[in-house]
C-alpha cells in the first residue's frame, strides 16, 4: 500500500492568493517586447517556489507499508560457547535457508565485546572467523550494540543464539530486552546447550577454602576443589612468594588420582614467619582442554602475636596470665575493683582483640555490663573471636538476669544453674506425735525453708503424711515458679506460695506410716524423667511397728534401682533416740541425715548443709583430673594431668565438648564427674570455660611440662580461625571484569560512611564511596586483569574511624568455569515471554500481522529546501543576461570537446 496525504490540507488553498499575487503583476506589466527567456524562466521558478511552500504548509506525507525485513543474528562466541561453533554455523545456515523474500540477513558475534562479522545483505561468514574477547558473555551489550545498526523504514528483528550464561551486570539483560521492545525490535532466542558433554576432557580448580589472615605459628591449610569430568591423574603444584618478591617458589606438590566429579586436595600453609604471602595452585593433566582455569591465586596474611583482653577480679590472675602467655600475646588487663570498673565494651573496641578472658570476677561490678555482654556475643558469633572464662564467676545459685544473659554464651551451667528439671519430694510427718513440744512447728519451719532455697525451675511434690498420704493435689509435680490455680476456690498464686499455704494449714492426724508414705512417693516418682530426683523425709521417726514394708530396704531400693536419693531430717524429742531409724534410711538412700532439736537449728541445717547439698558450688578438695577427649587439640601430646585442689561445680550443656572432668563427691556414697574444661562453638567463634583458675592454690601441682602444654594448647585452640581486627564483614563477589564489594558493619548506621580503595595488579588505584541501603554498604570495582588486588576499607562515623586492609584475587574470569551448569531457564528468565525461545535453528521467520507497520515520509523539509534553492536560482537568472548565460555554457562545452 502506497498513499499520499496532507496533514493540513486547508493550507493548499494558500496557492490561490499566492499565484494571483504573482501572475497578475507579471502579466499586467509585461508586453510582447519584454517577454524574454529570463522573464519566462523567472516566472516558472516563482510558480515552483509557491508550489513547494504550499505543499510544505499542507504537510505532504508519503505513506508505505514496510515489507522489507532486516534480521541480525547475534551469536555467542565466548569461551563457554566455543565448543559449539559448528552447531552455531548450522543454526545460521538453517535460518538463512528459510529467510523470507525481501529480507536481508546480517551477523553480529559477541563475547565480552561485540563485532559485526557480516553486514546486512552480505555473505554470511562462519562464526569461527570472529575475533572477540572471549573472557566474558555480555548479552546486554551485544543487544544494545545491534540495536544501533538498524535503519528506519524496515522491520527490525534479532535472533540471539546463546547458552544464557551472562557474566555482565545483574539485571542488565532484562533491561536490554525492554529497550529493544521500546524500539520495536523483535527478539527471539535460540538456546545453546554448552554444558560439558560425555567424553569431553576437562580439569579445573573450581574453588579454594583458606583463611585470608591467620596468626603466627597457627596451623592453617588450603583446601582446593578440583573438578574433573573423567577419571585421570592430575598433578597439583603449590607455589609461594613473599610480598615484594618477583618469582614464585614451588613449596609442595601432589598427584591426585582424580575421579569424575569433585575432588579435594589439601595443603598445609606455612605460618612460621610473619608477613603477606601470595600463593598459586596449578593443576595439569593430559585430560584437559582448557588452560585458563588451571591456576588459582590467593593471598594470606600471617599476623604477629595475638591480642588478649583480660577482665579479672584478682591481680594475681593478671600476673599468672602474663607469665604464661607474654611471649605469645599482647595482654591488656583490667582488674575490677570498687574504683576501677571500666573495660572496653563496644563491638568496635572488642573487635581488636583475638581472645577475651573473664577470670574470677563478679561481672555485675563492670560498668556497661549489658553492652559488654552484647558486644562479646557479637564479636564471638560474627567475627570469630574467642571468649574464655576461668575460675569462679560468682554465678552459682544466683538468679540474676545479668548472669542468665552471660550464661547463655557459656558451655556450662554454673552451680544450681542447670536448666534441666530436678524433682524434690518433701515427705512431711504430721502425725499427733509431732505435736509434742512444738515438734511440728520445727518440721513445718524446716519444710518452708527447704522450699525457699529451691529454684523456680525446680519441680516439687509435697506429701504430708500420718496414717496415710494427706494431699488434695495427688502426686503431680509442678515447678515452683509456675502459676497454680485452685479448682475449688479459683484462687491463683505461684506453686511455691501454694505449698507455703499448705504447710501453714497442716493439722495433726493419727498414725505414723513412714514406710507406706515413702513407698507411695516412690511409686509416683520412679517413672518420671528428671536429671536429679531427691526425697526429703521430715519426721520424728516414731513409725508404727506393724508396718509391712521395711523403710530402710525401701530407701536402698529407691537409690540403687532408680537413682532417687533419700535424705532425712529428724525432729528430736526427749523420747526418741538421736540415732534412730531415720539415720539408717538416709545412709541406705544415698542421702544425708540431719538433726533438729530446737528452732534455731532449722536455719543452720536448711541454709547450711542442705543448701550446700542441693546447690554446692565451690569445691575446695583435691580431686583427680580425667581426659575425656584424647583427640582434642587442647590435650594434644598429653597422656595425664595432675590433680586440682579446687573447682566450680558445673554441668555441661548438651552442645558442649567436654575435654577435662574431675571427681565430685556429691554424697558419701555418690561420686560423679563434673566438667573442668569444656567449650562450645558459638556462631563463627568459640566459648570455653575452665572451672579452676590460673592463680591461687587450686592448681598447686600444675607446673610440669604436661600442664604447661595444656595451657599453651588452650590458648592456641581458642585462637580465632581468621585474624580480623575491624568491626565489619567484607564480602567480594566476582563477575566478568567486575567485583562487587559489600561491607556489613556490626550495627548499621545510615550516617556512617564507607570508602574502598583498590590497587590493581598493574598498579592502578581506584577509590569509591560505598552506597548505603538497609542491608549494608556496597559498590562495584572494575577488575579487568588477573592477579592480586590490594583493598583498603575505611568505615567512619562521627569521630570514629576504622580501617581494614585485605586482598582478593582474580584467578580466572567466570567465563572459564567449564563446569557451570547452563540452563534454558536462564533465557526464559530474561526473555519474560517477550519472544520465542528455540532449542534448534528451526526459527519461524514469517511476518506476523501484528509486526506489519507503515512507514511515513514527510516532505516538509525537502520542499522548503527546494523553495530556497529555486529562489537562489531565480536571483541568479535575473541578474545574468541570457546571452552571457548561453555563452558560458558554449564555452564550457568547447573545453570539453578539446579534452
Amino acid at each position: 500500500m502506497r498513499n499520499i496525504s496532507f496533514d493540513d490540507p486547508l493550507w493548499l488553498l494558500l496557492a490561490i492568493p499566492l499565484l494571483a499575487a504573482l501572475l497578475i503583476p507579471f502579466f499586467i506589466s509585461a508586453n510582447k517586447d519584454n517577454r524574454s527567456r529570463g522573464w519566462i524562466a523567472s516566472l516558472v521558478l516563482h510558480v515552483l517556489i509557491i508550489a513547494c511552500v504550499v505543499l510544505a504548509a499542507g504537510g505532504l506525507v508519503y505513506t508505505t507499508v514496510m515489507t522489507r525485513t532486516k534480521i541480525y543474528i547475534v551469536a555467542d562466541v565466548s569461551h563457554s560457547a566455543s565448543r559449539d561453533l559448528d552447531r552455531i554455523d548450522e543454526y545460521i545456515s538453517e535460518i538463512q535457508e528459510n529467510l523470507p523474500q525481501n529480507s536481508r540477513l546480517g551477523l553480529v558475534c559477541f563475547g565480552r565485546d561485540s563485532v559485526i562479522l557480516s553486514s546486512s545483505g552480505t555473505r554470511i561468514k562462519s562464526v569461527k572467523e570472529a575475533v572477540v574477547d572471549d573472557s566474558g558473555t555480555d548479552i546486554a551489550a551485544a543487544l544494545d550494540f545491534t540495536s544501533t545498526i538498524f535503519s528506519e523504514g524496515e522491520l527490525k528483528r534479532i535472533i540471539l543464539i546463546t547458552d544464557g550464561a551472562d557474566t555482565g551486570a545483574e539485571g542488565g539483560v532484562i533491561a536490554a530486552v525492554e529497550r529493544l521492545m521500546a524500539k520495536d525490535i523483535k527478539l527471539d532466542t535460540v538456546y545453546l546447550d554448552s554444558n560439558l558433554k560425555e567424553g569431553e576432557a576437562e580439569v579445573q580448580i573450581s574453588e579454594a577454602e583458606y583463611t585470608r589472615a591467620t596468626y603466627l605459628g597457627h596451623e592453617t591449610f588450603l583446601k582446593l576443589l578440583v573438578e574433573s569430568n573423567t577419571d585421570t591423574d592430575v598433578m597439583v603444584d603449590l607455589y609461594r612468594r613473599a610480598e615484594g618478591e618477583a618469582d614464585y617458589e614451588k613449596i609442595d606438590t601432589t598427584v591426585l588420582l582424580a575421579e569424575q566429579g569433585i575432588n579435594i586436595v589439601t595443603f598445609d600453609l606455612p605460618t612460621d614467619v610473619e608477613g603477606v604471602y601470595d600463593y598459586k595452585a596449578v593443576v595439569s593433566s593430559a585430560a584437559d582442554s582448557t588452560e585458563e582455569n588451571n591456576e588459582y591465586l590467593l593471598t594470606q596474611t600471617v599476623a604477629g602475636m595475638r591480642r588478649i583482653l583480660l577482665v579479672t577480679g584478682k591481680a594475681a590472675d593478671r600476673a599468672a596470665l602474663e607469665a604464661r602467655y607474654s611471649d605469645d600475646a599482647v595482654i591488656d588487663s583490667y582488674v575490677i575493683t570498687d574504683r576501677n570498673k571500666d573495660v572496653p565494651y563496644t563491638v568496635e573496641e572488642l573487635s581488636t582483640y583475638d581472645e577475651i578472658v573473664v577470670s574470677n570476677v563478679d561481672i555485675r561490678g563492670i560498668n556497661n555490663i549489658l553492652a559488654f555482654i552484647d558486644s562479646v556475643d557479637t564479636v564471638v558469633s560474627r567475627f570469630g573471636k574467642s571468649l574464655i572464662t576461668l575460675g569462679d564467676l560468682y554465678m552459682s545459685n544466683t538468679d540474676d538476669p545479668i548472669f542468665n544473659k552471660f550464661e547463655e554464651l557459656l558451655p556450662l551451667y554454673y552451680g544450681n544453674g542447670n536448666k534441666e528439671e530436678k524433682l524434690y519430694t518433701i515427705v512431711l510427718d504430721v502425725s499427733r506425735s509431732m505435736f509434742d513440744t512444738s515438734q511440728l512447728d520445727m518440721a513445718k519451719d524446716a519444710a518452708t525453708k527447704l522450699v525457699s532455697v529451691l529454684e523456680d525451675d525446680d519441680c516439687v511434690i509435697f506429701l504430708p503424711f500420718a496414717g496415710e498420704i494427706l494431699t488434695e493435689e495427688g502426686y503431680r509435680p509442678m515447678k515452683l515458679g509456675d502459676l497454680y490455680e485452685n479448682e475449688k476456690t479459683g484462687d491463683k498464686m505461684s506453686y511455691r506460695q501454694y505449698i507455703y499455704k499448705q504447710i501453714r494449714e497442716i493439722t495433726p492426724h493419727n498414725g505414723t506410716l513412714i514406710a507406706s508414705s515413702l513407698k507411695e512417693a516412690y511409686k509416683h516418682t520412679e517413672s518420671l524423667n528428671y536429671r536429679e530426683s531427691q526425697v526429703m523425709i521430715i519426721s520424728d521417726g516414731e513409725s508404727f511397728s506393724y508396718e509391712e514394708d521395711n523403710v530402710v530396704e525401701l530407701a536402698k531400693e529407691m537409690y540403687e534401682a532408680s537413682d532417687i536419693v533419700v535424705s532425712t531430717i529428724s525432729i528430736l524429742t526427749a523420747r526418741n533416740d538421736p540415732r534412730n531409724m531415720l539415720d539408717e534410711v538416709a545412709e541406705a538412700g544415698g542421702g544425708k541425715y540431719y538433726q533438729v532439736n530446737r528452732a534455731s537449728d532449722v536455719a543452720e541445717v536448711v541454709f547450711g548443709e542442705i543448701a550446700d547439698n542441693f546447690n554446692e558450688s565451690i569445691i575446695e578438695k583435691q580431686t583427680n583430673v580425667y581426659i575425656e577427649r584424647f583427640k582434642d587439640g587442647t590435650v594434644e601430646g598429653i597422656l595425664s594431668l595432675p590433680d586440682v585442689y579446687g573447682f566450680v561445680n558445673t554441668d555441661a550443656k548438651n552442645d558442649a565438648s567436654l575435654v577435662l572432668s574431675v571427681d565430685y563427691q556429691k554424697t558419701p556414697d555418690t561420686l560423679v564427674r563434673v566438667p573442668l574444661y569444656a567449650y562450645r562453638e558459638h556462631g563463627m567463634g568459640r566459648v570455653s570455660s575452665f572451672t579452676s583458675s590460673l592463680s591461687g592454690g587450686w592448681l598447686k601441682d600444675w607446673s610440669d611440662s604436661a600442664s604447661s602444654r595444656f595451657f599453651d594448647n588452650m590458648l592456641s585452640t581458642n585462637t580465632p580461625k581468621e585474624y580480623i581486627d575491624y568491626p565489619f564483614d567484607i564480602t567480594f563477589t566476582h563477575g566478568a571484569g567486575i567485583t562487587f564489594v559489600e561491607i556489613l558493619p556490626s550495627y548499621l548506621n545510615p550516617r556512617a560512611k564507607a570508602t574502598v580503595s583498590v590497587t590493581t595488579p598493574d598498579g592502578q588505584l581506584t577509590s569509591k564511596q560505598l552506597a548505603f541501603d538497609k542491608n549494608g554498604y556496597y559498590t562495584e570495582i572494575k577488575t579487568p586483569v588477573l592477579g592480586r588486588y590490594d583493598v583498603k576499607v575505611t568505615y567512619t562515623y562521627g569521630t570514629h574511624s576504622f580501617t581494614a586492609e585485605t586482598y582478593f584475587n582474580v584467578s580466572y574470569f567466570p567465563e572459564y568455569d567449564d563446569f557451570t551448569a547452563y540452563d534454558i531457564g536462564n533465557i526464559y528468565a530474561f526473555m519474560r515471554n517477550v519472544g520465542r525461545v528455540y532449542t534448534d535453528g528451526d526459527v519461524d521467520l514469517t511476518i506476523d500481522k501484528n509486526e506489519v507497520a507503515t512507514y511515513e515520509y514527510s516532505f516538509k523539509i525537502p520542499l522548503l529546501a527546494a523553495a530556497v534553492a529555486l529562489l537562489v536560482l531565480d536571483i541568479f537568472i535575473r541578474k545574468t543576461r541570457w546571452r552571457d548565460f548561453a555563452a558560458f555554457w558554449r564555452k564550457l562545452f568547447k573545453k570539453g570537446e578539446k579534452r
